[in-house]
């Protein structure tokens, strides 16, 4: 980041992202100018299993089949 940006630098962390984003924040706190997070991603199994089953239940019947299917496949 140094040699990439002009520090303090505004960070945008989705998904896995806005959780690297807080761990950087964290860590570095003089480098983070402004620190955006969309979307994040489980911090815990637990939390994980809930996220899943909350997106899980909003998709329609046949957006559930093909999940199913690509994560199938994905598997194999």
């Amino acid at each position: 980041m140094e040699d990439n940006s002009n520090l303090p630098a505004t960070i945008i962390g989705w998904s896995w992202g806005y959780m690297l984003g807080f761990i950087l924040a964290a860590r570095y706190p003089s480098i983070i100018k402004k620190l955006i997070l969309v979307s994040r991603g489980a911090f815990s199994k637990r939390h994980d299993r809930k996220i899943k089953k909350t997106k899980f239940k909003r998709l329609s019947r046949e957006e559930r089949v093909k999940f199913k299917s690509v994560i199938k496949e994905l598997e194999q």
